[in-house]
């Protein structure tokens, strides 16, 4: 399939402005923008007959392809869109089991659900998103569903999340896959005492599958865990919070990325990584059984506030002279800050006595020139999958990994075209990333002392 453009450039203006993006893991090349955008304010029938914001936005197809641009790929103009008149997308995720299936929330606390497919058309066939259906999850639709994601338990008949609310409540779903009606619905009610706005899974844990944690953060500072235990019937859901953290953020909690273990990534399990209003990054460790106790290792202020967190590459552990280092690179949304590329890296020191860890966090990269606003979402994906990529989308029966989730190689990619977005310019920007890998790390492996911090109560 071709796009019909004599050059395509590295950036894009687009009529809305972008609040979220991710590529989709059937097609390397592929990628959805959701839009939110602020209509005048005008009065609208409510209980307390007060005025509602108006808010409208989108869904919209992106390719990348190779262009005559400096970064050697630009994005095209929109292949197809699907518009919002009275909501605004503030999330978006392409659900793992099924990867051409992908749903947003809204500013009207609606789940809506897509596909993307092929469809014939008089010149050739061309891609486009199919509108599937929707559910409301809220019962006062001025509620915002500012996140969600994907319960990483498979179930054959549901499709099962949880989504964080402006009200701070939390809920988790269980939806028909058939007609997207709510089988199972558990609430966490004020989960947040203000606005929360992010949420990650956990686990399963190793001493039950039955059992994964929930981690919620909100515009009151704190990190909340809950236990997500499936009861005997399939259908069943019990959800309790197990503790808060106050102590660590000092503004909003905005992103929350687990670590986990892989062939590549060794931190160790129980590994996550927030984001902040208060523009660090935390790296905390967590036991995976009673009582939980968990512990900060190490942070670094990133000069924004960090709204999004998604892995960008997971590197092979390295042994240094006696030591064991083992790193993963993350890609953060930092709002007026651009984004910033950090290195995570966990050093095993081994000595004849005894063996000790050093956590480190650095930035290795950075991109600010193209935005002049708050970015609000980014993704990546490997050059080597863009250019290996020969399949006619979507007739992968297999389709590739993510590059965020590793190339499936021994060799992890070094090349990388990301797409980051900037709200109030509503700008598209294309550009790309090189990691020297072993050589450079190698040298730049001198750990500076961090902080030692307790466990958290």
């Amino acid at each position: 399939m071709a796009i019909d453009e004599d050059e395509i450039p590295s950036e894009r203006f687009i009529d809305q402005p972008p609040s979220c993006i991710e590529f989709c893991p059937a097609d390397a090349s592929i990628f959805v923008v959701g839009t939110y955008k602020l209509e005048d304010r005008k009065e609208r029938s409510s209980p307390e007959g007060t005025a509602a914001q108006l808010r409208s936005g989108r869904v919209e197809l992106y390719w990348i392809k190779k262009s005559a641009q400096s970064t050697g790929f630009g994005v095209s103009q929109c292949i197809d869109k699907y518009d919002f008149p009275d909501s605004a997308v503030l999330d978006l995720h392409f659900r793992p089991q099924d990867p051409t299936f992908f749903a947003v929330c809204t500013s009207t606390s609606q789940m809506v659900f897509f596909r993307l497919e092929m469809v014939e058309s008089e010149e050739s066939p061309r891609l486009s998103i199919r509108h599937l259906g929707s559910c409301q999850i809220g019962e006062d639709d001025t509620v915002l569903a500012t996140a969600f994601t994907w319960e990483p338990r498979r179930d054959t008949h549901l499709l099962s999340f949880a989504v964080a609310f402006s009200s701070g409540d939390v809920k988790l779903f269980g939806l028909s896959e058939r007609d997207f009606q709510i089988s199972s619905e558990v609430s966490i009610d004020q989960a947040h005492s203000l606005e929360a706005w992010t949420l990650a899974f956990a686990g399963p844990f190793p001493r039950t599958e039955k059992e994964i944690m929930l981690l919620t953060g909100g515009d009151d500072s704190i990190l909340a865990f809950h236990s997500i235990e499936s009861g005997t019937d399939s259908d069943c859901v019990i959800a309790v919070q197990l503790f808060q953290d106050r102590k660590s953020h000092t503004a909003g909690v905005t992103a929350i990325l687990p670590i986990f273990e892989t062939n590549y990534v060794h931190l160790g399990t129980g590994v996550f990584v927030t984001g902040s209003y208060d523009e660090r990054i935390r790296v905390f460790t967590l036991e995976e059984s009673p009582p939980y106790r968990r512990s900060m290792v190490a942070e670094l202020s990133l000069g924004g506030g960090v709204w999004r967190l998604s892995t960008l590459l997971q590197l092979p552990c390295e042994e240094v002279g006696r030591d064991h280092v083992c790193s993963v690179l993350l890609l953060a949304s930092c709002m007026h800050a651009g984004v910033r590329i950090v290195r995570i890296a966990r050093r095993l020191s081994r000595n004849i006595s005894q063996e000790a860890y050093t956590w480190k966090i650095d930035v290795v990269g950075a991109y600010t020139e193209g935005h002049e606003s708050m970015v609000y979402g980014a993704d990546s994906v490997s050059v080597r999958r863009l250019t290996d990529h020969e399949a006619e989308y979507p007739g992968d029966t297999d389709p590739l990994l993510r590059s965020g989730n590793q190339d499936n190689d021994d060799d992890p990619p070094r090349d990388f075209v990301i797409v980051s977005t900037s709200f109030y310019d509503r700008k598209i920007c294309v550009w790309s990333f090189h990691y020297e890998g072993a050589a450079v790390m190698k040298v730049n492996l001198e750990f500076d002392s961090v902080d030692s911090h307790p466990n958290i109560d």
